[in-house]
């Protein structure tokens, strides 16, 4: 998920070069039109925010031409700078052990800057991994925030850089009501609940 964040990230890069994704991703992205939303994000619809937010990252701005995605899934192809992994691989172990592999060595590259997008970026662990809440932790993530808005840790001497920018594709509760609205389903099940009150609850919100 959250194409939209690595895609404008290659953007931001000048779209050169490949994408790193697994097998098991590269077989579900060869499904979509990825160099079609490439294109789609650079035109003048792109969220002013998300440009602020990539031209702070590359410092530099976004280059509003067309271009292809290529995705490639050897490790040691030094043309992949943007490479897309699960969220809980982006820890301050695995970065390290990463960044140390010989697969990173071959490719030349000696630095990563990590980019957790996560809806719970200002909670007090920073939106970092379970592994990385110890207090001095929560103490450098709530305390080191930059412009684009979010927490910024420097790990390793500076070659190692997480950042947790607020970031969700969950629809609003606004949208959400329309679309209940217009599609009028016989009913509306919540997967999210604390409780059957709760969840009555929801259901009655959308569909007032």
């Amino acid at each position: 998920g959250k194409e939209k964040v690595w895609l404008q990230v290659f953007r931001s890069l000048g779209s050169v070069g490949a994408i790193h994704v697994d097998s098991r991703r590269k077989r579900t992205l060869d499904c979509l039109d990825l160099s079609r939303l490439l294109e789609a994000l650079g035109n003048e619809h792109c969220s002013a925010r998300r440009s602020r937010v990539c031209d702070s990252i590359a410092n530099e701005p976004l280059r509003r031409t067309s271009a292809s995605v290529r995705l490639v899934t050897d490790e040691r192809n030094a043309s992949a700078r943007v490479r897309v992994t699960n969220m809980g691989a982006l820890s301050e172990s695995r970065l390290t052990e990463l960044l140390s592999s010989q697969a990173f060595k071959a490719a030349g590259f000696s630095r990563i800057v990590a980019i957790r997008p996560t809806g719970w970026t200002f909670r007090s662990d920073g939106g970092l991994p379970s592994g990385q809440q110890t207090l001095s932790a929560r103490k450098d993530a709530l305390a080191a925030v930059e412009s684009v808005g979010g927490n910024v840790r420097e790990l390793k001497g500076g070659k190692i850089k997480i950042v947790c920018l607020p970031y969700s594709e969950h629809s609003s509760v606004a949208e959400l009501k329309e679309f209940v609205h217009e599609l009028k389903p016989a009913s509306v099940i919540p997967t999210v609940a604390k409780s059957r009150q709760h969840r009555s609850e929801l259901v009655a919100a959308l569909t007032v």
